[in-house]
């Protein structure tokens, strides 16, 4: 409650809960799609993509959420605040979004070489 008002029935609070709902869709698809690439192991490229956005992703949805819960988003007896941990934390394991991004960026270039050769005719 804020000014006699529920946080939701605010405008704003409306929406950053729906920029939070399509990243979190947004992520979803890329998983997904990340997932089903697997025959018998997922595509490196598809894996990296959906990790990097997932993580930035996660980052961006509980920064929001702690920004929501006002001074309450940093205490640590509330769940946002230990989900905002987990997210930070969770750009720093399993290989740093920089590093994964040199490898998604890495093949995107070729990938738009490769088109780009053949679209105009130029020498591979």
């Amino acid at each position: 409650m804020a000014f006699g008002r529920r946080i939701g029935d605010f405008q704003g609070t409306r929406w950053k809960l729906a920029d939070i709902f399509k990243d979190i869709e947004a992520a979803r698809c890329q998983l997904h799609r990340a997932c089903r690439s697997a025959n018998p192991f997922p595509d490196p490229f598809l894996t990296a993509t959906a990790k990097t956005f997932c993580n930035e992703m996660a980052l961006r949805v509980t920064k929001g959420a702690v920004q929501i819960h006002g001074g309450y988003g940093f205490n640590d007896e509330f769940l946002v605040s230990r989900l905002y941990r987990g997210a930070r934390n969770g750009t720093l394991g399993d290989g740093l979004s920089e590093t994964l991004g040199e490898l998604i960026g890495s093949r995107f270039s070729q990938c738009c070489l490769f088109a780009l050769s053949h679209a105009h005719g130029l020498p591979r």
